[in-house]
């Protein structure tokens, strides 16, 4: 279980080392992503953007927990455009979405912070169908 849960870590840092191609400034984000001693994701050191890994033992969990803790800072990061643009594109990339900004900001609204586990589910589930969101 434990490689497992590695081999998609690996995909992870790979999806958001690749958003940084054709990232306007990407001097600005700085560091790449890795994973700490705490077991913590850092998807974005500058902006904080992380979550913890401990509890997750599969894709499914990793999928939670970045539309739990990583949609606010593809809808809103405190820090400007470029790094709005940069976790955009990893999020994506990881899951396999073309998510823009205004999905984000209804996955934020929706599902950000865990509030609504049942509709995460069934937004997983449905492939990551915006419209699951929207009803």
């Amino acid at each position: 279980m434990e490689q497992v849960i590695n081999e998609i870590v690996n995909d992870l840092i790979v999806a958001y080392k690749a958003s940084y191609i054709g990232v306007r400034a990407n001097r600005e984000i700085h560091n790449e992503p890795f994973v700490n001693s705490i077991n913590e994701f850092i998807a974005v050191p500058k902006t904080n953007s992380y979550f913890r890994l401990s509890d997750c033992k599969n894709k499914r969990d990793v999928q939670k927990k970045m539309l739990h803790w990583l949609s606010r800072d593809c809808a809103k990061a405190n820090i400007g455009p470029v790094a709005i643009e940069f976790n955009q594109k990893g999020f994506n990339n990881f899951m396999g979405t073309t998510f823009d900004d205004e999905d984000f900001l209804l996955i934020y609204e929706k599902l950000g912070n865990g509030i609504n586990e049942p509709l995460t589910e069934d937004f997983i589930d449905s492939e990551f169908d915006i419209d699951i969101l929207k009803g």
